[in-house]
This record gives structure tokens, C-alpha cells and sequence, in this order.
């Protein structure tokens, strides 16, 4: 990524890291360069191969539940493997979107506001990436008596049948409820390594189904296109969950890469904020030319209140 070799951790089932990983093996492939960038076309023809991408990655999500109840090995270890993100890449035209059917998904879970996430970069170079939630605002709506606590209400993460949740996902019948049985959520926790197990990157979003398509994002943006990550935090999104079948943009995906868009058939709408907060920690090669970026740098998106702090 950005001409180096990275590691990327994020967790497993029932969390999206699988998911996440996912999307950023097909999307690597395209070797992608700040020329990309450069022209209107090129940016159109990025913005449609990760809205793509992402359809495809949701598909697989809808598939995918709590280990120990479903038998899920071989699909964790596809999305996972360079070998099928090519075949995956390989489906996508540049010239055109493709009905639902086409992308695979099998539906019959709730992820909304009521989450935070926090980085943590430590003086020996240990770092700790972690989502938390009550699930949506207040969470159970119940305050404990003796611990003053919101309990949470993760119950609602799980699949409903005949229901479709408050983004408009279908019931997943691997996300049924099943006593013991963990949810599947949209949390994917990540940490970059280069070739020498260093951390060059931790992050991780809050804000339903669009966690884990704007932490792909993010890294996108750093890791591929070699952005400063408060640029990289800050460059316009796309999101695209599969169902409903639309490309959901920020305002500040132009007008005319938006109409590019619509003529290779994709629906738009206003995408919704999600917080993707990130540490980028980046050294300095000998001999570095005075005022270039390097060091360790924290951002809070300015899309949600946030803060950083250093000790």
C-alpha cells in the first residue's frame, strides 16, 4: 500500500474485520495512484469500483454470523485471500452497476447511533484500536439502580425475521437469534503493521452500517494515496450497504462526479455522517527534509464532536 508492506489486524465474526479486510484486497488490485486522482473520469471511475466493492462486501456480511454457531471457516477465509478479491475484482465493469441479484447476499442487524471509538498509541509502540456501544441512543432505555448505567441493547443487533432494520437491511437468517448466539455488528477495530510489525495506523468509526465502509475509506485515502491522515479523514465518502440499492455521497463528491456516477447507473442520496477517528504514526527516515509530515498524528473527524489528546 502507498509502495509499502503493510499488515492489516482487525477482528473476526461476529465483528466486520473480515468484511473490512475484504474490501481492501479487491481494492488494492487496482493500484490506484494520486494520478487517479487527478482528472474528473479517473475519480468517477474509482468512486463506482469502491461502491462496487462495497455491494459485494455486504453481500458476503449478510452471510457471515457469530463462529460458534455457524460453520463460516471457508467464507472467512475467502475474504481474506488475494486470490478471491481478484476473482471479485474481475466481476466488477467499470461501465455500469448490476442488479442485486448479481452481487450475491443472503437475507431473509441493527447498528445505529450510540457507539464511540477510541485509538491509543503507547511510548513502546503498543496500540489498542476499540469500538464500544450501547447500540442505539440510550441503548436499553434502562438505567441500573445500584450502577447508574445505561444497559445496552444489543439484542436488537441481532436479525429479526420478516423485519428490515432503521438502514433498511433485510433479515440475515445467519444473524438469527439463537440463546448463547453474538450478534453481528458492523465494529471492525483495525491496526496497520508495516513489513517490520511497527503500527503505522490504527482506526475505527462510529455510526451503524457505514463503520465499516468509512473506516475502508479512511485507509484508502492513507494507505493507498499516501493522504495525511486529517486529509484523509477529511476527503468526501461514499456509502453502499447492497440493500436498499443505493450509492449514498457526501456533498463534497462533485457534481460532476456524481453525474459520472449516474450514468453508470447508480441511485444517489445523501450519505449520513459517521466518526472515523485514527492515529497515523509515520517515522522519519534519515536525513528528512525539513517541514515534511512525519511523526505521530491523531484526528477526530470533524463530522461528529471528538477530540485527541497526547501525554
Amino acid at each position: 500500500m502507498n509502495n509499502e508492506i503493510v499488515t492489516v489486524y482487525s477482528p473476526p465474526p461476529p465483528a466486520s474485520g473480515a468484511v473490512i479486510l475484504f474490501m481492501l484486497n479487491v481494492l488494492k488490485g487496482y493500484h490506484w495512484s494520486n494520478d487517479t486522482l487527478a482528472t474528473l473520469s479517473g475519480r468517477v471511475l474509482m468512486y463506482h469500483r469502491i461502491a462496487e466493492t462495497f455491494k459485494f462486501a455486504y453481500a458476503r456480511r449478510s452471510q457471515l454470523g457469530d463462529e460458534d454457531f455457524l460453520d463460516i471457516s471457508q467464507l472467512v477465509a475467502n475474504l481474506t485471500d488475494d486470490a478471491y478479491a481478484a476473482n471479485i475484482r474481475e466481476l466488477i465493469n467499470d461501465a455500469k452497476t448490476q442488479d442485486l441479484s448479481y452481487y450475491g447476499g443472503s437475507y431473509e442487524g441493527r447498528n445505529v447511533p450510540g457507539t464511540t471509538h477510541l485509538n491509543v498509541l503507547a511510548q513502546d509502540g503498543g496500540a489498542v484500536s476499540i469500538t464500544s456501544t450501547i447500540n442505539t441512543y440510550f441503548g436499553s432505555k434502562v438505567l441500573g439502580s445500584k450502577t447508574g448505567i445505561i444497559f445496552n441493547n444489543e439484542m436488537d443487533d441481532f436479525s429479526t425475521p420478516g423485519t428490515v432494520n432503521v438502514f433498511g437491511v433485510p433479515a440475515s437468517p445467519t444473524n438469527f437469534i439463537v440463546p448463547g448466539k453474538m450478534p453481528m455488528s458492523s465494529t471492525c477495530p483495525t491496526l496497520v503493521l508495516d513489513d517490520a510489525g511497527s503500527v503505522r495506523l490504527a482506526t475505527g468509526a462510529a455510526g451503524g452500517t457505514r463503520i465499516t465502509t468509512h473506516t475502508a475509506l479512511v485507509i484508502i485515502q492513507h494507505s493507498l494515496f499516501g493522504r495525511r491522515i486529517d486529509k484523509a479523514t477529511d476527503a468526501a465518502r461514499i456509502h453502499h450497504q447492497l440493500v436498499p440499492n443505493v450509492l449514498r455521497v457526501e456533498s463534497g463528491i462533485t457534481k460532476g462526479e456524481r453525474e459520472g456516477l449516474k450514468k453508470k447507473g447508480h441511485v444517489l442520496d445523501k450519505a449520513q455522517a459517521a466518526l472515523v477517528g485514527s492515529i497515523a504514526n509515520r517515522p522519519a527516515p534519515p536525513n528528512v527534509t525539513p517541514g515534511a509530515y512525519y511523526g505521530i498524528h491523531s484526528v477526530s473527524d470533524g463530522r461528529k464532536p471528538g477530540s485527541v489528546c497526547g501525554f
